[in-house]
């Protein structure tokens, strides 16, 4: 087995992150304007509202979630007969469009 972590792939992460981190920017964005129209409502108090929306856009669970939903793709392998030599690769298998076998070995030597 490989000696890499189990993590999810960073670009679909780092995605997910941005599209959670817009969301929260245009509800803090409302938050704001709505709070600053208000006279009743303190500037101190808007702006800690806005700032909770902004810290509370990463769940602490999902760096757990992503890892749980690779191990149990490993394990769904693993029933199929499937040996996964890299797991941190697991989460780039579903990109995969073609897979190429060298059964000669023509394209795996220096030479043709």
């Amino acid at each position: 087995t490989s000696g890499a972590s189990v993590r999810a792939d960073s670009k679909e992460t780092l995605g997910l992150f941005a599209i959670l981190l817009f969301m929260a920017s245009l509800s803090s964005y409302q938050v704001l304007r709505a709070g600053l129209a208000d006279p009743k409502r303190s500037p101190y108090e808007v702006m800690l509202r806005c700032v909770l929306i902004l810290t509370s856009v990463v769940p602490p669970e999902l760096p757990m979630q992503a890892a749980t939903a690779v191990h149990t793709a490993l394990l769904t392998l693993h029933r199929q007969k499937v040996f996964c030599t890299e797991p941190h690769r697991v989460p780039l298998a579903g990109h995969i469009t073609a897979v190429l076998f060298d059964k000669t070995g023509t394209l795996t030597t220096d030479h043709l």
